[in-house]
């Protein structure tokens, strides 16, 4: 229960792969929201906030994700594990 109350986005055109990532996710304790394309991964990010994202490489409809605020510290360095 690492993740208890943490927000991840999984992004993914394919759907067994998203529930997939959301029940193993949800088992570690994290909310997550989940969106099939990169257009629907960005409304999401508008509405929510987010920790952390994983998105598949080649999404249709992809644009490119804003990264979720504070994922980079000031060396530029990822703070997550």
């Amino acid at each position: 229960m690492d993740g208890y109350g943490k927000r991840i986005l999984v992004v993914d055109e394919d759907a067994d792969r998203r529930a997939l990532l959301e029940a193993q996710l949800e088992l570690e304790g994290y909310a997550v929201q989940t969106a099939c394309d990169g257009v629907a991964g960005a409304d999401e990010m508008r509405k929510r906030h987010v920790e952390a994202v994983i998105a598949d490489g080649h999404l249709p409809g992809s644009i490119e994700l804003p990264a979720p605020s504070g994922l980079f510290n000031e060396s530029g360095g990822s703070e997550l594990p």
